[in-house]
């Protein structure tokens, strides 16, 4: 899962929320992001990759608008 994030994130324009991250991750793995319950198990697995990699210090989140974490990759 975490290739599937950063590659997401890699070609983003810029921040991205948890839910924007998960659908372009199942488009990008022709699943439907419209099936509410496999976009809610995918979303788990995203946001599991997006804390190790936050952890990792290769991402980093921070509020974004409407008050919602926002993702991008920590420029090094």
């Amino acid at each position: 899962m975490i290739p599937a994030v950063l590659a997401v994130l890699s070609q983003a324009e810029g921040p991205l929320s948890l839910p924007e991250i998960t659908r372009r991750v199942m488009a990008d793995q022709g699943l439907d992001p419209a099936d509410t319950r496999k976009m809610l198990a995918k979303s788990n697995k995203v946001a599991s990759a997006l804390r190790n990699l936050r952890h990792r210090g290769t991402v980093r989140s921070e509020m974004g608008p409407n008050d919602r974490l926002v993702w991008l990759i920590v420029e090094s």
